[in-house]
């Protein structure tokens, strides 16, 4: 799952996105309301959540917007305590939870993954392909000849390939979706991970395996 963390307080929004890290998710964060706005109408996460206090004045006026835009991807609003009125406007014009700060970062964690799994990109607990099965409370990856845990890039990686339904999926996809627009994480790194993958692939007798089309990325066969 990956999640966009648009707000004022950059630490705050670190803290989020290590709580994210930690059930291996990941998240993009951004403290530019406009470059915010233009992200969430890029079909690239599965849930967005916005500050709703330190970013636009008209938060309600905003939701709307990015409905009307044709973006139905979650919205999850952060709001401050005492304006419980404003998230539930929110929610009538089109987002889909808030909740009130300050807040546990386990609750925060929880509602915000149940809220992705709604969205039409969802994954379920388990994912399967071939003679492979990738589990999201484990986080291994099983065949019947054994599992293997994966870190939290390796899982991230392994995801969006078999989420990806054999489309190859380009080395600056993969990189701007795991590691973030902004990380400066290039193909080289993306292919280091995906060694290590494949590594981990062999080591439990996996017959599906991650390939490679020059030009046009990785992908998962069986």
């Amino acid at each position: 799952m990956r999640f966009l963390i648009a707000g004022k307080h950059r630490q705050a929004m670190l803290e989020m996105e290590r709580a994210l890290a930690r059930v291996r998710c990941g998240a993009e964060l951004t403290t530019d309301g406009a470059k915010a706005l233009d992200l969430c109408m890029e079909d690239a996460f599965d849930c967005l959540v916005l500050d709703a206090s330190a970013l636009w004045a008209d938060v309600v006026q905003t939701v709307c917007g990015i409905r009307d835009a044709g973006v139905y991807t979650p919205i999850f609003l952060l709001v401050e305590k005492g304006h419980r009125r404003l998230g539930i406007a929110a929610l009538n014009a089109g987002a889909d939870d808030f909740l009130l700060k300050p807040f546990p970062l386990e609750e925060f964690v929880a509602r915000a993954r149940a809220l992705a799994r709604r969205n039409g990109s969802f994954a379920p607990s388990v994912l399967t392909w071939g003679d492979l099965s990738l589990s999201s409370q484990t986080f291994e990856m099983r065949t019947e000849g054994g599992s293997a845990h994966l870190g939290n890039r390796e899982y991230q990686i392994m995801e969006l390939l078999m989420r990806g339904h054999g489309r190859p999926i380009p080395a600056e996809e993969i990189a701007g979706r795991v590691w973030g627009a902004e990380s400066g994480a290039t193909a080289e790194g993306v292919w280091v991970h995906i060694c290590a993958l494949r590594g981990k692939l062999r080591a439990i007798g996996a017959k599906t395996h991650i390939g490679t089309y020059r030009g046009q990325g990785y992908v998962l066969e069986e």
